[in-house]
């Protein structure tokens, strides 16, 4: 009787490793499915507009695109470094 139960056990564990293997392989090619299409929709810029269409289609306002003006685009960007001790007449110095 105690050899007819290890059998069953076995069994069962030899079922249970077959399942767990089989989901395995199945969850592994939808992942890499979902990652080419995915790819494939940013290579041809379909992404961004299916974002746009679901979050459309769920409700969500999104502020319109504001186009800004900019006037010192001719000006050069100027930065002063210093690495010295501020003077204690400095207004940038918090007191």
């Amino acid at each position: 009787m105690p050899q007819l139960m290890l059998l069953l056990y076995l069994l069962i564990g030899a079922a249970v490793l077959v399942l767990v293997g089989l989901l395995v392989v199945l969850l592994t090619a939808v992942a890499c499915a979902t990652l080419f299409v995915a790819f494939v929709l940013h290579k041809l810029g379909w992404d961004r507009r299916l974002v746009a269409y679901l979050m459309k289609k769920q409700g969500v306002r999104v502020a319109p695109v504001a186009k800004v003006r900019f006037d010192d685009m001719d000006e050069p960007i100027e930065a002063h470094w210093s690495f010295g001790e501020l003077e204690a007449d400095d207004s940038r110095r918090p007191g």
